[in-house]
């Protein structure tokens, strides 16, 4: 492709990229201070830099004038806002009207001719002016739709105009003249300023700046305004009208002044919490301070932190903190000045040009080591020594004169710091702190007051705070550190869980402060979602998992791209500077409506659990989102916690059709998908690590890839205790009875695929059927999988969410599949008992919903030893041998020896004789051992069918809801595979008898083959059932390859075979007999795993003792 160049004057290039010429041209509005009726008043003001920088040059250039010649006695400003007319003139020497050696009047060139420089001086002559005669004033002719120069000599006068952005020029006119001086009347280009007129704000702008350039000037030169004279006054009265405009009732007071020493003005005070500045040199006002500044700052604060050393020899006062404590104001002389480019608004010559002169004199800084300033400094770092909170990051007037502006951000943890931290340029330093909770605080309206006194996370959030013992009242925030909290949390609903989670904090043992005007809480909110449509890149962020639902149905997907921002950490750095700089538009208020918030706070964290599940009950069915700034306590917990707490009860209960809890049945999704997708076998081994990386893309899975890869480990696990029936093949070390799985393994280096049995139990044939939600307009994971048997029961659960704990234990699948045989041909299920693969204790009813799980020993009055080959389910090994240290350090035991595998338990006890007789003689043998352990069943809490959680009274309950949805589905199924058959049956049909009349010449491929098929009465199909658009592409796509391999045919043929077997097994029985089919076939396949063969049958006739059947012999022995 060819690349066009565009070749510009320079002109041009400063009109169409100002920024780099003159400043920016987009109108600001800031909080400065302004001139208006003789005082300095500090407010909000509109204003376009480039358009004050095009006066400024001007104005600078008139001035400067007073150097170049003593004699200049007037300098007069007029601005006419209706006319949008400037007009700056000074006496003095005007400018040579003389013509230089390129044939050029020396005024022309000055104004009229880029990078032409001053002719007058050389560059190496001392000057202390503002101006350097480079583009400055030709910047305004530029920006100007006029642009009159009018000077004299005292001999001629000189006057020309240019026109159109300095693209057209009068021709000049010579005139005789015996007057001095210089005249510049400029319209400026407005509309190129992207502005309307020049504005109240702006005027008062300018004429706060004419009052700059009159002190600089001095008594001898008359500053004028429109006519009327500014009179000049000196550094000390022009800070004084600073100093004044403080909203205290007395003036500041001044630390420390010095003035004209060596043509230096420096004045010193106290600032309200925020360094200050106010600089000047040779009459340029620079905003942004510079290296005259910097220069009189480091001597301050060089001598201040010598000072406090002298007082304090471990005090560490930090620079920035010094800083915010001072108000600068210097008025510095300077030759040859250099500024930045192109703002003009911060001095950048070096400091040695001027150090000489800028040096503070012994008096000065002696008044500034007395002053309040360098005490109120200590005794705040000495606090701030004090205040060692890791990961804190303390604003600096926490708990100072300003602690009430201060604002503390408590952040989910380090990731999450990372926004504020990133964006904390956009911020105040000063004002806000940043703390992160790393996770989420305990519910202290449900832990013990230990727990609460030890919490390293609330003790630090009090210290930080500066709250005081529990249940103090609060009228205000003056006694705190800090006088407002702000929530920065991810915008999921763990975010959600924890906002709640502080609000709860607070509410238990400062509830005062919840109902404090302004807000004490706040959050910060960022998007959940980031839209970007492909064309016009217009950027749609959305705040909300319904927000988007909502929104997504209004648009064609393949026409944006989705960037979901699972956590605060997601955000680029550009992002955080945007979200921080604009902080007021991503703040949410919350506050206190009354009485009922308190309530609703405690229903969602108090222990009533007939009041919570009341309360989810109630649940809205739409998310309001979040369109408002300000949220009662009460609207958050019953609008937006509602959702986190459904969300994760759904994320942290299983299912008691699938029995999976999300991450699982995501798992159990991908690995399918991937299967199905990437044409892998599902005997393909995958890395646990990327396993979890896959879950998270192909799932929509947003949270903890560490925490998905355990799912991924626990799902593999086959240790006894872990799962009956593992769903996952367990490829390396996932794991052992040594610590129940928890420690001992690395997803990096093992393996996993799906286990053989995995499809047995949820069948290919269901997928269809399945619902299917959409995630950001995409298909995942199913609302549950429809295994052939409930595999909460075969593999148990333990789970905890949102204050409910639930616990299932596991029961052998060879009696599940029984049962549901029995109920399907309407008999009566036998009872069921807990069951462990591989387990060689016991495990006896105790009442109807408690069990009784014991270990296994024998003993040796040869040797005086007792012989542990059993533990009880759930008893790790390496509790277990810390249990047998107590019995030891008690003398129950003299040591031991562990043997104990991954699998099996061996560990040998060695006796004296008298502790021998003493265990012989005990009671309860296995209770002095440890080695019997309770299970109970009072509290099975499952999400139901209709995803509310439910508690079950007995594995009957959830076998017989289970059964009813199951039985439902399959039937579902039935039907299904039926239409899909007969749909494939009729295709293939169709393509065998196109083949055969093909070879048989009835139908002439060379002619139209759609109209001759349709003749043909051939019918249309789609690629699938429900396709919108049929075709005879199912049959003309194939049928040249058929006729060069007519082989092929036979394969048609075969293929049609198994579809019309497959369509008559579903056609012929009932949804009844293919759930037995697969039970069957399920049975068949558990002979064949460990754990399941004969010995340890927990066949139907067995019943209750099939957990016991395997150790009777065992049983005798230890009874010996």
């Amino acid at each position: 492709m060819a690349i066009e160049y565009t070749e510009m004057s320079l002109p041009e290039h400063i009109l169409l990229h100002p920024d780099l010429y003159l400043g920016s041209t987009k109108e600001q509005t800031q909080t400065v201070f302004v001139y208006e009726n003789g005082e300095m008043v500090k407010r909000e003001v509109n204003f376009v830099p480039a358009f004050l920088r095009i006066i400024d040059e001007i104005l600078i250039n008139a001035a400067d004038n007073k150097q170049r010649d003593p004699c200049m006695d007037s300098l007069r400003v007029f601005i006419d806002d209706e006319k949008g007319k400037i007009r700056i003139y000074n006496s003095g020497s005007g400018i040579p009207v003389i013509i230089s050696d390129n044939e050029y009047y020396i005024p022309h060139i000055l104004f009229g001719r880029i990078l032409a420089t001053s002719v007058i001086h050389d560059d190496n002559e001392k000057k202390i002016t503002g101006g350097r005669n480079g583009l400055g004033a030709k910047l305004t002719n530029i920006f100007s739709s006029e642009f009159k120069i009018e000077t004299a000599d005292g001999e001629n006068k000189f006057t020309k105009v240019f026109r159109n952005n300095m693209k057209d020029e009068d021709d000049h006119l010579i005139s005789s003249c015996k007057d001095t001086f210089t005249q510049i009347s400029f319209t400026p280009d407005l509309q190129k300023l992207n502005m309307k007129c020049f504005g109240e704000s702006v005027v008062s702008l300018i004429r706060k700046r004419v009052l700059e350039v009159a002190n600089f000037l001095g008594n001898s030169v008359k500053v004028e305004l429109n006519g009327v004279h500014i009179p000049s006054i000196s550094f000390t009265n022009y800070v004084g009208l600073y100093l004044n405009s403080s909203k205290e009732p007395d003036p500041l007071p001044r630390i420390a002044e010095e003035f004209n020493v060596d043509g230096w003005d420096v004045c010193v005070t106290s600032s309200d919490g925020e360094f200050q500045q106010f600089s000047f040199v040779n009459s340029v006002a620079t905003i942004n301070g510079g290296t005259h500044v910097d220069y009189v700052t480091s001597q301050l604060t060089n001598h201040i932190v010598e000072i406090a050393k002298r007082k304090n020899k471990n005090t560490h006062l930090k620079t920035h903190v010094l800083m915010s404590h001072l108000w600068v104001f210097v008025n510095a002389r300077i030759d040859n000045p250099t500024f930045d480019f192109p703002k003009r608004e911060k001095l950048t010559s070096e400091q040695s040009s001027f150090i000489s002169k800028g040096e503070l004199s012994e008096v000065f800084l002696k008044k500034v080591a007395k002053s309040a300033v360098v005490e109120k400094l200590l005794s705040l770092a000495t606090f701030k020594q004090r205040l060692t909170i890791e990961n804190l990051v303390d604003a600096n007037h926490a708990g100072g004169d300003l602690s009430q502006k201060c604002t503390l951000i408590l952040t989910e943890g380090d990731s999450a710091k990372a926004l504020p931290m990133v964006g904390m340029s956009a911020l105040n330093r000063n004002l806000y702190g940043v703390y992160p909770l790393r996770g989420k605080l305990i519910n202290v309206k449900k832990a013990s007051e230990a727990r609460i006194t030890k919490n390293k996370v609330i003790r630090d959030i009090m210290e930080i705070i500066g709250l005081k013992k529990c249940y103090k009242k609060y009228k205000n925030t003056k006694s705190l550190r800090y006088g407002r909290l702000m929530i920065m949390t991810d915008q999921d609903h763990d975010g959600t869980h924890i906002k709640g989670l502080i609000i709860n904090l607070f509410h238990t043992f400062w509830p005062s402060l919840l109902e404090l005007s302004p807000s004490f809480i706040v959050e910060f909110i960022t998007p959940l979602v980031k839209a970007t449509q492909h064309e016009t890149h217009r950027i749609e962020r959305i705040y909300s998992n319904p927000a988007y639902n909502n929104w997504s149905k209004t648009i064609e997907h393949d026409k944006w791209s989705i960037d979901y921002y699972k956590g605060l950490g997601t955000s680029t750095y550009e992002e955080a500077c945007e979200y921080l700089a604009d902080i007021d538009n991503h703040t949410k208020e919350f506050f206190w409506a009354g009485d009922n918030d308190g309530r609703s706070i405690d229903v969602a964290f108090k222990t009533d659990i007939t009041a919570k599940k009341k309360w989810l009950e109630e649940m809205p069915k739409v998310y309001i989102g979040r369109l408002n700034r300000r949220m009662s306590y009460g609207s958050f917990i019953n609008e937006e916690l509602i959702f986190a707490a459904q969300a994760i009860l759904e994320r942290s209960i299983p299912s008691v059709i699938d029995g999976f809890r999300l991450a699982q049945r995501k798992t159990v999704f991908s690995l399918f998908k991937r299967e199905k997708e990437a044409h892998v076998n599902f005997e393909e081994k995958i890395k646990v690590t990327q396993l979890a990386s896959y879950v998270s893309e192909h799932a929509a899975h947003h949270h903890c890839e560490r925490s998905l890869s355990r799912t991924i480990i626990r799902m593999a696990q086959t240790f006894v205790g872990s799962n009956n029936v593992n769903m996952l093949e367990p490829i390396g070390q996932f794991g052992s009875r040594a610590s129940g799985g928890k420690h001992d393994v690395d997803a990096r280096y093992i393996h996993t695929t799906l286990s053989s049995v995995t499809r047995l139990l949820i069948h290919k044939d269901d997928d269809d059927i399945l619902e299917y939600p959409n995630v950001f307009g995409k298909k995942r994971h199913p609302k549950w999988f429809l295994p052939i048997m409930p595999m909460v029961l075969v593999n148990g659960s333990q789970s905890v969410g949102m204050g409910w704990n639930s616990f299932i234990p596991s029961y052998d699948p060879r009696v599940i599949s029984a049962n549901i045989k029995r109920l399907l041909h309407h008999e009566t299920s036998t009872p069921m008992l807990p069951w462990y693969r591989n387990f060689k204790g016991d495990i006896k009813q105790v009442s109807s919903n408690e069990y009784r799980t014991t270990g296994m020993y024998e003993v040796n009055h040869k040797d005086s030893s007792i012989h542990i080959t059993e533990l009880p389910v759930h008893v790790w090994t390496r509790n277990y041998l810390k249990v047998l240290e107590r019995l030891k350090k008690d003398s129950v035991i003299e040591g031991y020896k562990n043997d104990s595998d991954n699998m099996s338990i061996d560990i040998k006890l060695s006796l004296s004789k008298e502790q021998m007789k003493h265990f012989l003689n005990e009671k309860n043998p296995r209770k002095l051992l440890r080695l019997s352990k309770t299970i109970r069943t009072n509290n099975m809490h499952l999400l139901n069918k209709f995803n509310v959680l439910t508690k079950y009274e007995s594995p009957d309950k959830i076998l017989e809801e289970f059964l009813e949805v199951r039985l439902k589905m399959y039937r579902r199924r039935k039907q299904h595979m039926v239409e899909i058959l007969a749909f494939e049956r009729d295709k293939l049909e169709c393509k065998v008898a196109i083949f055969q009349r093909v070879l048989n010449g009835e139908i002439n491929i060379a002619l139209n083959l759609d109209a001759v098929l349709q003749e043909k009465g051939f019918k249309k199909y789609g690629k699938t059932i429900n396709d919108r658009f049929p075709s005879y592409d199912y049959l003309t796509e194939d049928l040249m390859s058929m006729i060069r391999d007519p082989s092929k045919v036979d394969e048609l043929m075969a293929e049609l075979g198994d579809v019309n077997k497959r369509l008559g097994y579903y056609t012929l029985h009932t949804a009844e007999t293919h759930w037995i089919n697969e039970l069957d076939a399920f049975d068949k396949a558990l002979e064949g795993l460990e754990g399941f063969g004969e010995e340890s049958s927990g066949s139907e006739s067995s019943g209750s003792e099939s957990s016991r059947s395997p150790i009777k012999k065992k049983t005798k022995l230890q009874n010996a």
